[in-house]
């Protein structure tokens, strides 16, 4: 999982920006939803599922991340990881939180409504 802004669209596919890494990916989202530019968006992303493809495959819907702008989880990424090690933690922070649960109540806690193919979070 990763927290990623919407950075355009072309045809079917979405252009997404890992906040943290700048990786940049041009994404299939089999949920539909298209979204905006600007959006902060909580998902999985799958590498292309054919070799030599470009696409890149959002896994899981959409949660689209509503209150928290991009300088507030950047804010939250500098205060939780060293700047030497920043990478690695992070890709660990996302898949694991500093506790087992920590993301899955993220999403509980954080869940405010459905928006066509896609997932509201109001945190």
């Amino acid at each position: 999982m990763g927290i990623y802004i919407h950075k355009g669209r072309k045809d079917n596919l979405v252009f997404l920006e890992d906040l943290v890494t700048s990786a940049a990916f041009h994404a299939i989202v089999p949920s539909g939803y298209q979204g905006k530019e600007g959006e902060l968006w909580y998902v999985r992303i799958l590498p292309p599922p054919i070799q030599g493809s470009a696409e890149h495959v959002v896994f899981t819907t959409p949660y689209i991340l509503l209150q928290q702008g991009l300088h507030d989880w950047l804010a939250y990424f500098n205060r939780t990881f060293a700047q030497t090690t920043r990478v690695d933690d992070y890709e660990r922070h996302m898949k694991y939180g500093p506790t087992r649960e920590y993301w899955n109540d993220y999403v509980f806690e954080a869940y405010v409504k459905v928006r066509s193919a896609a997932l509201a979070a109001r945190v």
